[in-house]
């Protein structure tokens, strides 16, 4: 028993040995990637995760949080440089924004994530990406692409309206592409909430991932005329 016991404990002592090394590895890069983006915003952001590149052709990924925003810094093989995507962050909270008001009310059943990737923001820092009007962004920046996910926790026949004039309301920016996806979620995930919070790091639309998901419909079609085929697709 003694043994077994003693055993036990050992492996326990490996395994938070091996856990501190494995976090103490990333340490130095986490350290320099937070650094970078404080002091290019001027600001004082929190990790939330890292994701280490798996070889050279890979990003670090480290997972930042503040001023009521989730965005991402990227930092490529051994390259120093560290890129971040805040300023789309910014923007896509201001058009969802929009989005939701021209549908008008959203029933508690749904929420929206999206990422609008609009062409020519490079030249935007973070007060005029807050201060700009989403009609100015509109009429002067081409939205290349709109990838939205409408998650909804009851069948999307139940809220097809809706869904529709939140289809409309998206096909009103003038996308060039939309990636417009239906999910129905049976109960919460912490990896598909992880996920749909961070489009912009980590969109991925194959639901058949996520266990909750129970029914899933994708739109890349903008000339979808009704609730009922909207649904059906």
């Amino acid at each position: 028993m003694k043994k077994i016991l003693l055993l036990f404990v050992v492996i326990i002592l490996v395994i938070g040995v091996c856990g501190c090394m494995s976090d103490n590895r990333h340490e130095g890069t986490i350290n320099d990637m937070l650094n970078a983006i404080n002091k290019k915003y001027d600001k004082e952001f929190s990790v939330e995760y890292f994701q280490a590149a798996k070889d050279a052709t890979y990003s670090n990924i480290l997972t930042l949080s503040g001023d009521g925003y989730i965005f991402n810094a990227y930092q490529r093989g051994d390259d120093q440089d560290v890129s971040d995507d805040l300023i789309q962050v910014v923007v896509n909270k201001k058009v969802v924004d929009y989005v939701l008001n021209k549908a008008e009310s959203i029933p508690s059943g749904l929420a929206l994530y999206a990422n609008f990737m609009f062409s020519g923001l490079d030249n935007y820092s973070y007060d005029d990406a807050k201060n700009i009007e989403v009609q100015e962004l509109i009429n002067t920046k081409p939205l290349m692409k709109a990838v939205v996910v409408v998650a909804s926790s009851t069948s999307f026949s139940e809220h097809k309206d809706i869904l529709f004039k939140i289809y409309e309301s998206i096909l009103s920016l003038d996308p060039k592409y939309i990636d417009f996806e239906i999910i129905q979620v049976e109960e919460s995930n912490d990896a598909l909430d992880r996920m749909l919070n961070n489009l912009t790091g980590f969109y991925d639309s194959d639901w058949s991932k996520y266990k909750t998901v129970i029914d899933s419909v994708a739109v890349t079609d903008k000339a979808i005329s009704s609730p009922d085929d909207l649904v059906r697709r």
